[in-house]
């Protein structure tokens, strides 16, 4: 079965043994010296939250009035406007827009346009993808105490993107961040303690920092919490509790977690089998892009009768290959090729049809860069595909493989973002 390597889960498989800790959490002495933000920092802060709020809020009929704002020079409406269409917030995405709209507000010093301008050029969306840049711009608005703008600087110190490895500077600008209630950085740091990145390697610290995180109710602090608890690091391994602090994240939103609790139902692990609580767990993270979610959905589906649960099972088989996870293209090639004796009969076997659902399986596998969630899987799985391809395409005539290879290739190039894991 397809389990992510990174769902650490004490009913998984795990990848990785980790020795449980007896020690109580503690949190860390403050590495950098800092103190509580002032009241006047703490209170810009309040404000950003503020417009950031709005930003998320925005609607068709607020643009024309921002817009018009904007053209005459008002930066937070040029924010405002460059953040709507770099996120989808009352208009459709359109990162060329977001870049003009942000660079006009940077240019004048608005530190939410300059570390939005900081995250395109960190991805690479909508401009060439620059970390010397990125760290430039998150520089600037961290200089204006952004916290989010100095969560990110103080993390690509750590980790030396757009600029040397720096532990110290990183993390002066991560408590910074924190010491204002920022739940990125407080995230940030815990990983930092955690794997012993750019601070010493202390899991109770971890679990101190994302517990901060996840009172705040932040989906990832929730989810990173929950990981710790299942492990047992940096607090006594407690698989009651990971699933409490797992189903947390998942209600705020955290599709890993989602994803977990889907499987939970599903297994009946930890918790009592609900077939209603798996599917509805599944769909919502198939829905935030979790590629295994739509596997699992796809292999309930197949797995019932009738027709129409037949083709909705196909679906979520595609859906998982879209997102992707190999896997789905392959147990299409499965179906199609009638390789399970408990498929045939429901699908009519066709030998092309299943060629080309290997040969995207294998395309996926090698472009999609899923092997770094699931690297104890990929031999395996590799093996399993190129043996099939290979069974099927012996069946074939030479016209009929140069359709299957058509065919994938049409596949591939109608859904590119199924190649990048960025």
């Amino acid at each position: 079965m397809w389990i992510s390597a990174s769902i650490r889960m004490v009913f998984f498989a795990l990848a990785i043994i980790v020795g449980p800790s007896k020690q109580t959490p503690v949190f860390p002495a403050n590495p950098s010296g800092l103190t509580q933000e002032p009241p006047a920092v703490q209170g810009m802060e309040s404000a950003r939250k503020a417009l950031l709020a709005r930003a998320e809020v925005l609607a068709p009929g607020d643009l024309p009035a921002l817009a018009y704002k904007a053209e005459k020079g008002d930066s937070e409406s040029q924010f405002l406007l460059g953040y709507a269409y770099a996120y989808g917030r009352g208009t459709d995405k359109d990162l060329s827009k977001a870049i003009v709209w942000f660079q006009s507000a940077a240019r004048q010093g608005h530190p939410m346009a300059q570390n939005g301008l900081g995250l395109l050029y960190r991805t690479g969306r909508g401009v060439p993808k620059n970390s010397a840049e990125a760290f430039t711009w998150f520089r600037k608005a961290a200089e204006q105490n952004y916290s989010s703008a100095e969560a990110n600087l103080g993390w690509m110190y750590c980790i030396g993107e757009g600029v040397e490895v720096n532990p110290s500077e990183g993390l002066k600008w991560l408590n910074k961040s924190a010491d204002q209630g920022n739940a990125l950085a407080q995230n940030l740091l815990g990983y930092a303690y955690r794997d012993g990145k750019c601070a010493e390697k202390n899991e109770n610290a971890a679990v101190g920092w994302f517990r901060k995180a996840a009172a705040q109710g932040d989906a990832h602090g929730l989810s990173n919490l929950a990981d710790m608890y299942a492990l047992g690091r940096g607090v006594t391994r407690d698989p009651a509790e990971a699933l409490r602090w797992y189903e947390k994240a998942a209600e705020a939103g955290d599709p890993l977690s989602q994803y977990n609790m889907g499987w939970a139902y599903h297994s009946g692990q930890g918790v009592r089998k609900d077939k209603d609580l798996a599917e509805k767990w599944f769909r919502k993270a198939s829905d935030k892009g979790r590629g295994q979610a739509s596997y699992w959905l796809g292999s309930i589906y197949w797995n019932e009768s009738g027709e129409f649960t037949h083709v909705t099972a196909r679906d979520y088989f595609e859906k998982a290959a879209e997102q992707r996870f190999p896997p789905g293209a392959l147990a299409l090639g499965d179906i199609y090729s009638s390789f399970s004796k408990s498929l045939r009969g429901r699908v009519p076997r066709d030998f092309v049809t299943a060629c080309v659902w290997y040969s995207i399986a294998g395309e996926l596998d090698r472009k999609s860069g899923w092997e770094k969630e699931f690297p104890e899987k990929v031999a395996e799985f590799r093996q399993e595909v190129s043996e099939k391809l290979l069974s099927v395409r012996n069946k074939l005539e030479s016209k009929e493989v140069s359709d299957c290879q058509l065919r994938s290739s049409d596949w591939i190039k109608a859904h590119p973002s199924s190649l990048s894991a960025d």
